[in-house]
Order: structure tokens, then C-alpha cells, then sequence
């Protein structure tokens, strides 16, 4: 989804990664001149997206593949306020499977109404990791933690596409968070890359497939 999201329609799931709420709070805490606008500003626009994605989809479930915080300094009461009024909002329950950055996930859960699960969780024929090392084997599994990005050049032009990256055995989500740096994609020749252009999803390397599996 050009949201950022995939979704499992088999059961009505929405399974997204690296949200990093809090980021900009965090950086600010700790000595960054950003202006003090921007944090709830991108709050409000990452909860838009995720609003309207689950809008989309009628999705039931909304499975958080890690990194749903960026640090516990970033946990001031604006933020937690409004993603607890946001969240309450959605019929969907919240699962969240804690990565790297949660640290700080005991301190809202409950507030949330978010339930924390394994760091891998094996579900019907997926597995769903926030680390791509903790993926079990011969289980297809969805991760998030690397932020994949396409790296495209055109002679003095240049972009950073957020994308899904397939290999044999392993989907890479997008980075939800759109305040975030990416790490760009390296596919063997068999793997598939769909990138997000334009609003779209658009298969831009790999061999001749229909659209990205809805996981």
C-alpha cells in the first residue's frame, strides 16, 4: 500500500513497521533546534496516514513489526494524549511485536490499549519479526528495522524511494515514519522491489510478477 502498510486481507490485518513516534520529541529533548512545531505536526500527519489506511482497508488488526517508539525521552504528555485519543478512535486492536526502540513500551501499553506480543510471532503461513536475524527458519517472514529504500539516479538527478523488498524467505517493510533515514536495497536478481512513486506501488526491479502480496 502506498501507505506504507501491507495488509493480510485473509485476516482483515494491517502490518506496518518503524512508526518512531516520539523521534522529533527525543531529538529535541536532547539539545536539537528543530522547531518546536514539528513534532506534533508529523504526530498528526503519521496518524493520518495510519487513520486512512485502516479506513481503506476495514482492517480489524493493526500488527506494529517493532519500533512503534523512538525512545522513552520522546514520551512527553501531548504525544501520549493524542495517540491514546487516536487510537481509541479504532475499532481495530493493536498488536505491536517490540523492536529495538521500544524500551519504553511498558509505560504506555495499557493506555493504548496495545497488546505486546513475542519478538517473533509465527501466524498461519507468515512469520513476522522486527529484525530480520530473528526471522525463524523455512517460515516466510515479514520484518521492518532496515528501512529499505531505492536508490535511483538520473544524471544530476536522484531519489530515495521507500520500498518492499522480497527475497526468498523475507519481505522488508517500509518505514512507516517518513522522518527517518532508509537503508538502500541490494536485490539478487530474483528478488522484487516495489517502490512507492507517486502515491502508487509500482514494481521497479526484479522479475515480471502481479502486485506485491497483500501478506
Amino acid at each position: 500500500m502506498p501507505q506504507r502498510c501491507a495488509f493480510w486481507s485473509a485476516r482483515r490485518t494491517l502490518i506496518l513497521a518503524d512508526l518512531h513516534l516520539g523521534k522529533t520529541n527525543a531529538l529535541r529533548a536532547r539539545g536539537s533546534r528543530l522547531p518546536a512545531s514539528l513534532p506534533q505536526r508529523l504526530l498528526d500527519r503519521q496518524l493520518d496516514h495510519l487513520d486512512q489506511a485502516i479506513r481503506l482497508t476495514r482492517a480489524e488488526r493493526v500488527l506494529i513489526v517493532g519500533d512503534l517508539l523512538h525512545a522513552g525521552i520522546g514520551l512527553d504528555a501531548p504525544l501520549v494524549d493524542a495517540v491514546a485519543r487516536r487510537f481509541a478512535r479504532w475499532r481495530a486492536r493493536i498488536e505491536l511485536i517490540p523492536g529495538n526502540h521500544d524500551r519504553a513500551i511498558d509505560a504506555v501499553a495499557q493506555r493504548w490499549g496495545i497488546r505486546v506480543l513475542p519478538t517473533a510471532l509465527v501466524d498461519g503461513p507468515f512469520a513476522f519479526a522486527h529484525n530480520p536475524v530473528d526471522a525463524p527458519p523455512g517460515v516466510f517472514t515479514w520484518a521492518g528495522h532496515v528501512h529499505p529504500v531505492l536508490a535511483m539516479h538520473s544524471g544530476a538527478d536522484s531519489a530515495r524511494l521507500p520500498c518492499f523488498h522480497l527475497s526468498d524467505g523475507l519481505g522488508l517493510l517500509p518505514a512507516f515514519s517518513t522522518f527517518t533515514g532508509g537503508s538502500p536495497v541490494r536485490p539478487a536478481a530474483a528478488d522484487r522491489v516495489f517502490a512507492i512513486v507517486d502515491n502508487r506501488v509500482r514494481q521497479l526491479l526484479g522479475p515480471a510478477t502481479d502486485p506485491p502480496p497483500q501478506a
